[in-house]
């Protein structure tokens, strides 16, 4: 998932400019890299509560 990320972000930074709002394909990039980067916090989220519960 991180390497995925890593590579929709440098997509998105090398896409040629200018960028139309309209632009289907760089939205979809945004939106793929908004839901990566949800489901990574959540991760991170569950372990660090894992790791906390298993210290008490």
């Amino acid at each position: 998932m991180k390497m995925t990320l890593k590579e929709i972000n440098e997509e998105i930074r090398n896409y040629p400019t200018p960028i139309v709002g309209c632009d289907t394909h760089f939205n979809c990039l945004l939106e793929e890299r908004r839901r990566l980067q949800t489901l990574i916090n959540k991760m991170k989220t569950k372990k660090k509560k894992l790791d906390d519960d298993s210290r008490h």
